[in-house]
């Protein structure tokens, strides 16, 4: 007998990974999905469409079908994404003791755990005619599940504990309005998704130009090496192609371009720091505290002031100089432009109509992409790197042709 499909979720990292798939590519057909069975594909796919069905459109290309989710952020107010938190996998008895221990310390008192169990059995058992019963070592572990996750408080009292229920937070009109900001530019958004979750549906004040929903998924992964650097401990994880262990995790640093992340660090005992993305790791277990925090951490810094995105590198230190053509009294929003953007580099007037964006990094190629919204206005180069500049010049030809249809002479652009 085929087993039955459920929507809800028992692992997150499955989830994870299709809705993903399904979000950032949109190109895959059922068979190109490498990991997992045809059947797994079909499941999570309809679970995906349970969450998020009225983002969902689809494509029939030579005879086969292609999902993908299709998320404008100008026309929503917060992430469709979150809503894949929302649904896990629970049995009888945990959601018996879900609704029953929230009643039971709805009136803010303090109980053991045997006092717990003796209202169980005295209030709400007795009225079940199937002889359901719960042992105290279930109700102990949901205790002791709630008092992780925040909901219950312990206290000691000699040698028993005593638990209570967590007040619910009490939050001004204007605090929420700035939660709502937040949740959609800082990672871990998904916090502030649950804190509104309870308040009467408002329109947002807030729509954003550039947001990255996809980071929503990440959330747990995120919060949970924060944690880890926040106390200056050693994590494990694993990605889609290696282990770690031992990795001091000193930075995690978020592309305002692509909404990529990335975690920064460096494996105990070896020399280089790694940058991983973070939408491959998976698994993360937090270990011990490590002394060599603060060392890793400088080297981060240090290597920082010459890194213009997260890769980092060993090579030597390479110059840039590029001149750029722009009128002064009608294009002032270039020059802001320049200087918001120029990270640690710097831009001078060097002449009339004429600013020049001067930068030492250890990797050229990554500035590829800034240079090319510009190469329209760009003048000449001076570069220590020949043979960057040389593909540089080659790459503005060919968009130059591909879009002109002319030809340029290479002596004329250099």
């Amino acid at each position: 007998m085929a087993k039955k499909f459920q929507e809800l979720v028992k692992k997150f990292d499955t989830i994870r990974k299709y809705t993903r798939d399904f979000y950032v590519y949109g190109f895959k057909e059922r068979d190109e999905f490498s990991y997992g069975s045809q059947r797994g594909y079909d499941n999570e796919r309809r679970r995906i469409e349970s969450y998020l069905s009225e983002w969902i459109e689809t494509d029939i290309v030579y005879g086969k079908k292609r999902v993908r989710l299709e998320i404008d952020p100008h026309k929503n107010s917060s992430n469709p994404l979150a809503q894949v938190w929302q649904s896990k996998s629970f049995t009888k008895n945990d959601v018996f003791l879900h609704f029953v221990l929230l009643d039971i310390f709805a009136d803010g008192e303090q109980r053991t755990i045997q006092e717990v169990v003796d209202v169980i059995d005295e209030v709400y058992l007795i009225h079940f005619l199937d002889g359901y019963l719960l042992d105290s070592l279930t109700v102990r572990k949901k205790i002791k599940e709630y008092t992780e996750l925040g909901i219950f408080n312990e206290t000691k009292n000699g040698r028993e504990c005593l638990y209570a229920q967590v007040p619910a937070l009490e939050l001004e009109e204007d605090v929420y309005q700035a939660i709502d900001f937040y949740k959609e530019i800082f990672p871990v958004g998904i916090l502030g998704e649950y804190l509104l979750r309870g308040q009467e549906k408002q329109e947002s004040l807030f729509q954003f130009k550039h947001v990255f929903p996809v980071q929503v998924l990440d959330s747990q992964v995120v919060l949970e090496l924060l944690e880890a650097i926040r106390t200056r401990k050693e994590v494990s994880f694993e990605t889609d192609r290696h282990q770690f262990e031992r990795f001091i995790p000193v930075k995690i640093c978020s592309s305002c371009e692509s909404g990529r992340q990335y975690l920064i660090g460096q494996v105990a005992g070896k020399r280089h720091l790694y940058s991983i993305r973070i939408n491959f790791i998976t698994k993360v277990q937090i270990g011990e505290a490590t002394a060599q925090f603060e060392v890793v951490n400088e080297k981060f810094l240090k290597q920082k002031r010459l890194t213009w995105n997260a890769a980092f590198t060993s090579r030597k230190t390479q110059k840039l100089k590029v001149y750029l053509a722009i009128d002064e009294k009608k294009e002032r929003y270039l020059i802001r432009r320049l200087e918001k953007e120029k990270r640690m580099g710097t831009v001078e007037h060097t002449g009339e109509n004429e600013y020049s964006f001067s930068i030492a990094v250890v990797d050229m190629v990554a500035l590829n992409p800034f240079l090319r919204t510009f190469f329209g206005r760009i003048k000449r180069i001076q570069c220590s790197n020949r043979n960057w500049e040389q593909q540089f010049w080659k790459d503005y030809q060919q968009m130059y042709q591909l879009y002109d249809g002319g030809e340029q002479n290479e002596s004329t652009l250099s």
